[in-house]
């Protein structure tokens, strides 16, 4: 074990106890400190010798809870979403109304799309980021944008009707 490590080691139990103070949950806290190890382990290189250890693997924690939040409440919006998504999934339709149209027309227009632009879309109407669906199809973050780009014109095309 080098010093960077025994260094990360000792401040366990003083992140263990910031991060359940954040979190409220034992579980999440030890989450949220193993996370941190991580980030800091990979950016090991960027930390500057001399500089407030500490104070460095202490940001490393604050900023990784700020982006596990931003990601919880990005999904949350998308959650109320889920009306519209789980009629997608469950092909659940409302009785009369133009909106059972609406949702035909929607859904089939996904449908329309490519395979991969489909998988694509659909992760990215459920609320992952492009870095997310990037990473879980392996597969570059600019064809992600590049295969949203062209699935929203290729739906505004198929949906031209409903902006008029």
């Amino acid at each position: 074990m080098d010093k960077f490590e025994k260094e990360l080691w000792e401040l366990r139990g003083d992140l263990l106890l910031y991060a359940n103070y954040l979190t409220k949950n034992r579980c999440n806290a030890e989450d949220l400190v193993q996370n941190t190890f991580l980030r800091a382990i990979r950016f090991k290189n960027s930390f500057e010798p001399g500089t407030n250890f500490r104070k460095w693997i202490f940001t490393i924690l604050i900023n990784t809870f700020r982006n596990e939040i931003l990601t919880i409440n990005r999904r949350k919006k998308v959650q109320n979403n889920d009306i519209i998504i789980g009629l997608y999934r469950q092909k659940y339709y409302f009785n009369g109304s133009s909106t059972k149209f609406a949702l035909y027309d929607i859904f089939d227009s996904v449908n329309s799309l490519s395979i991969t632009n489909q998988k694509t879309f659909k992760m990215y109407l459920s609320g992952y980021l492009y870095k997310e669906i990037a990473d879980t199809l392996n597969i570059s973050e600019n064809t992600i944008k590049t295969r949203i780009r062209s699935s929203k014109f290729t739906l505004r095309k198929i949906l031209q009707s409903y902006r008029d």
